[in-house]
């Protein structure tokens, strides 16, 4: 394999692109806290499975806190979009002895749809009982993940270069190794069978999803380029992420993510 295709594929990649992100197998998962940081008191958490997600609004009425939840339906013909009907649900005090089931009531109040825009931010627009609201909202932040570790994993990139022959898809296995203990610097050192390249940059996070932007690499072959990487997600088994690379001759788009050893 030529140096830069061997570059590319190892490199982490993407390009954002949601494709049928009505189910998390095929695009990305909407599960997260959300709100509007002008608008800091409210918001909104989301949990995806398959295509429905479930969704509970916390605000408030005219001075009293209230919930309201959705269950939402991906819909037809559409990659990021979930509608679904607005209930407030009512219930026995939560200092009661003993939970009485038949004093719960569920009463529909409207409707809620709930857009995707990018990976990290959404339109929200719901109606309760006539009155319409809509917000723009994003993902909201605890704590930054910690990435560091040594991952076996693999690669899958597509390929644009200027030279067509060129093109296409490639599976490449590598062993990762990440420094990165929640802080904004990351660096991630990818080695293959034919080189080893190193990738650094800043780190940064909205709610479940991790981002390096303006990242650099370089490989024991002497090649060299840029990379942006994100919807990255780490969990106790290893992580999981998209980028996109860029050199003067080529271009790779990737899904990559590696078991944790």
């Amino acid at each position: 394999m030529r140096p830069l295709i061997r570059a590319l594929v190892i490199c982490v990649a993407l390009v954002f692109s949601i494709t049928r992100a009505g189910a998390t197998q095929f695009g990305t998962d909407a599960t997260d806290l959300y709100w509007n940081p002008n608008e800091s008191g409210w918001g909104l958490q989301v949990v995806q499975e398959s295509d429905v997600l479930f969704v509970t609004l916390y605000v408030y009425d005219p001075g009293n806190p209230i919930w309201y939840t959705a269950t939402g339906i991906a819909q037809t013909n559409s990659n990021t979009v979930w509608v679904g009907d607005l209930y407030r649900t009512t219930g026995p005090a939560f200092s009661d002895p003993v939970f009485d089931p038949t004093s719960v009531t569920s009463t529909k109040v409207g409707t809620l749809t709930f857009s995707l825009m990018t990976v990290n931010t959404a339109t929200l627009t719901y109606s309760v009982n006539g009155v319409v609201v809509t917000k723009q909202i994003q993902r909201q932040t605890l704590k930054n993940d910690t990435y560091g570790g040594t991952y076996v994993g693999q690669f899958k990139n597509v390929l644009t270069c200027n030279d067509a022959t060129k093109n296409g898809t490639v599976i490449i296995p590598a062993t990762l190794t990440v420094v990165h203990s929640g802080t904004s610097a990351f660096t991630m050192i990818a080695t293959e069978s034919s080189a080893t390249c190193t990738y650094t940059g800043t780190y940064a996070q909205t709610g479940r999803s991790g981002n390096v932007n303006s990242g650099t690499y370089s490989c024991s072959d002497g090649t060299s380029g840029t990379f942006n990487s994100f919807e990255m997600y780490v969990n106790i088994s290893g992580f999981t992420g998209r980028a996109n690379i860029n050199s003067v001759v080529c271009m790779a788009t990737s899904h990559f993510g590696g078991m944790r050893q």
